[in-house]
């Protein structure tokens, strides 16, 4: 087995683990970010699928790091406000924009001057094909 093979298989491993942990880290109080986690296969099976079938190692191999979005809820927080909502599981909540109606997981609400219930996420960059 060629040690600079494993050690750059290993390097590609480490970047993608700081990509995200430096995604996360960004996103930390963005409301209702949803976490990414990375999962490393075993060594063993890294050190297997680098050789081909005539045992030659790839320098080029994907990194062994699988990254996926944690869905579970986050930790709930008691606002006092008495709009505010929280969301556990997978709902969304739907609002209307100049665009359509949209979804969001922010439960920070407000009354409007015409008493309506709104969010007070501002609106900044129209969707695509606009």
């Amino acid at each position: 087995m060629d040690a600079l093979s494993l050690t750059g298989a290993a390097m590609l491993n480490d970047v993608e683990r700081m990509r995200v942990i430096s995604n996360n880290l960004a996103n930390l109080t963005t409301v209702g970010f949803k976490r990414e986690l990375s999962v490393s296969r075993p060594f063993a099976d890294l050190v297997t699928g680098m050789a081909d079938s005539t045992g030659t190692v790839s320098r080029t191999s994907a990194p062994s790091v699988v990254s996926y979005t944690d869905q579970g809820s986050g930790v709930l927080k008691y606002t006092a406000s008495p709009l505010d909502i929280a969301l556990e599981g997978s709902g969304l909540l739907v609002v209307d924009t100049p665009w359509g109606e949209g979804l969001t997981r922010q439960g920070s609400l407000q009354l409007d001057e015409q008493g309506r219930l709104v969010t007070h996420v501002q609106i900044k960059i129209a969707p695509l094909g606009d």
